[in-house]
């Protein structure tokens, strides 16, 4: 017996904060061994280290096998013992707005404009949010909305994924203040349109 230590091998465990998550995944290890006089890691995708509570960073997605070898110096030569833990990265989660689709015009006040929002994720999309600031948002992915005032109106869409990640685009549109046609041509004019009977 050297210092308290026996010449048989250390008993050795492992400690994470995690074992998966998505890259680029930070995991925290903690090397857990009675006597030590090393600590040898070895994280499976090339990287390495000898503190004996190293914090690593996955990159790339895949699974991984972690290794952690603790060395003894005994009266009787060194003796070591290896332990493992598996670690798995998982694919980041992205999501894309592609577009906020719009009914055709004319857009005119008091007439409901439908609005479509186009978007992927490489995890489910959970939900979407549009919102026109012209009454509460709406948690749909296509919706019909109404204005009661002309002017440029702004459409802001929200995606979210069931990763919890969300992207959000803006669509900008004018609302007229129209009224029917005087001269049922089947069109609508601008209400302070100086000749109401003008060709559409």
């Amino acid at each position: 017996i050297l210092g308290g230590c026996t010449q048989q091998p250390p008993i050795v465990s492992i400690g994470t904060d995690k074992t998966t998550g998505h890259a680029s995944l930070a995991v925290r290890f903690t090397g857990i061994a009675d006597c030590a006089d090393s600590w040898a890691w070895s994280f499976g995708d090339g990287g390495t280290s000898t503190e004996q509570s190293p914090t690593h960073v996955y990159h790339n997605v895949g699974s991984y096998v972690a290794t952690l070898t603790v060395t003894v110096n005994s009266w009787c030569g060194p003796t070591s013992t290896s332990q493992t833990v598996d670690i798995t990265v998982t694919e980041a989660p992205v999501v894309t707005i592609n577009s906020i689709e719009v009914s055709s015009g004319p857009y005119c006040t008091s007439t409901p404009i439908r609005f479509t929002v186009n978007a992927e994720s490489n995890y489910p999309i959970t939900r979407y949010t549009i919102d026109s600031n012209n009454s509460d948002p709406i948690n749909a992915q296509s919706t019909s909305i109404s204005f009661g005032q002309p002017g440029i109106k702004t459409i802001t869409a929200t995606v979210t994924n069931s990763e919890g990640v969300s992207a959000t685009t803006n669509r900008q549109i004018y609302v007229e203040d129209c009224c029917d046609d005087p001269c049922d041509n089947g069109c609508d004019n601008p209400c302070d349109e100086p000749d109401p009977c003008v060709d559409c």
